[in-house]
């Protein structure tokens, strides 16, 4: 008899801490649920959003006859990221490329990065959408080259641009006098990221448009500056 007793109040203290936890789970699961969902989402979306920057394109500079001084083109280029650190994983892709793409360059094994081809055409640029979705190491990169024409007075004038933080800006000459107005302003857009820091896709959306730099048109021709009468 006294055994039944001791079973029944063991199972009974048994079954009340299985009720309490199950209590406590259900007002954490309502807690968690319903009461601080709002403010845990905020928090988590706050964790995946990504806000970027993108720049225009960078406006020309043209003389006082519409001839175009100074501009800007656009180039891609393949890279190759050494995720793995494996020698057969890049002998694979790399021979993957070279299928594709002949004149591809056997990345370094001891780089972060390789640039595998500059400059794709079009043509290639399609050819290797395949292999980019399949290879997480592939990577085309845009590059944007500031063009000038052929003349010692009229790139003088016109002064050097370098790459600061992913965009264009004038450094000397007309380009740094009329930085602000060829450059235009940024526009943001906000992604959203997965656990493993890969782009959801679909996820983007815009928080400001762009606005476009102006072309700079000058007061001399671009004979009168290589005569230096600007």
């Amino acid at each position: 008899m006294l055994d039944d007793r001791k079973f029944k109040k063991r199972a009974d203290i048994i079954v009340l801490s299985l009720a309490s936890w199950a209590v406590i789970c259900i007002a954490m699961f309502f807690y968690y649920a319903v009461i601080a969902r709002d403010n845990y989402i905020y928090l988590g979306n706050k964790l995946a959003q990504r806000d970027l920057s993108y720049y225009p394109e960078r406006a020309k500079i043209i003389d006082k006859n519409g001839v175009v001084l100074a501009w800007s083109e656009k180039y891609f280029d393949l890279y190759y990221n050494n995720l793995t650190d494996s020698p057969e994983r890049l002998n694979l892709i790399y021979q993957a490329v070279k299928k594709v793409i002949p004149k591809a360059v056997r990345p370094s094994p001891d780089k972060m990065q390789s640039m595998i081809l500059r400059s794709l055409r079009p043509p290639q640029i399609l050819n290797l959408e395949e292999l980019i979705y399949l290879y997480q190491e592939l990577q085309i990169t845009p590059r944007l080259e500031r063009k000038v024409v052929d003349y010692p007075k009229v790139r003088v004038l016109v002064g050097q641009v370098k790459f600061v933080k992913g965009r264009l800006v004038g450094i000397s000459g007309l380009e740094k006098k009329y930085d602000t107005v060829l450059s235009g302003a940024p526009g943001k857009y906000q992604i959203m990221l997965d656990r493993n820091k890969n782009w959801i896709k679909n996820s983007g959306r815009s928080i400001n448009m762009a606005v476009p730099g102006k072309d700079v048109k000058l007061d001399s021709s671009v004979e009168e500056i290589r005569k230096g009468k600007q």
